[in-house]
């Protein structure tokens, strides 16, 4: 599989997710990296909560997950 921009991010946020939820939506989130290959792109928000679960950015919409 070619390196996708968001390949370190996604194995970042693999180890770092601390609940089941966070497990399952990095799973999620990797199994359409899969499958889309190189032209997958998550939505903004996907891409954020990517970051907040690697410990790089917190969301701050004001809502709690």
């Amino acid at each position: 599989m070619n390196n996708h921009p968001l390949d370190e991010l996604l194995e970042d946020a693999r180890m770092a997710a601390s609940s089941d939820w966070e497990e399952d939506f990095v799973e999620k989130m990797t199994e359409e990296r899969k499958k889309w290959g190189l032209r997958w792109h998550p939505t903004d928000r996907q891409e954020a909560k990517l970051r907040q679960i690697a410990g790089e950015a917190w969301l701050e919409d004001g809502y709690d997950r």
